[in-house]
């Protein structure tokens, strides 16, 4: 599910909005989370705003009134903490689908196994 909430925003464009109506038509497959009958938009946010599903731990994401900070300011893991649902190229692509990410090989934005992954152009390890 969270694969196709990136992919969804990343690679089609859909607004936070359509990717709700998506999951909000197929219950069975996507449930809403908790006890809600159907999807928030703000879930579908949190999910596309986790850098943890890169597989990264991220620190001071947010200032002390609880705004996300500038992605600049924010402190990554040097390692990842456990297995990514999603490649950080897929998870960049997803803030900003303006970009011309349609241009990057679907291969790319899939998780591969031994390789390190790439973020903001500088090699992460």
């Amino acid at each position: 599910m969270v694969q196709d909430v990136f992919y969804w925003r990343a690679i089609t464009g859909l607004s936070v909005d359509d990717i709700t109506a998506r999951l909000d038509a197929d219950h069975g497959r996507y449930p809403p989370p908790g006890t809600h009958l159907s999807w928030p938009p703000a879930a579908v946010a949190a999910i596309l705003t986790n850098i943890k599903y890169t597989g990264y731990q991220a620190t001071a994401t947010r200032d002390e009134n609880g705004a996300f900070r500038p992605v600049e300011q924010w402190v990554l893991s040097d390692q990842p903490a456990h297995r990514a649902l999603v490649t950080s190229a897929l998870f960049w692509a997803a803030q900003d689908p303006a970009t011309s990410v349609r241009r990057i090989p679907h291969r790319l934005l899939a998780p591969v196994h031994g390789f390190a992954a790439q973020c903001d152009g500088k090699e992460v390890r």
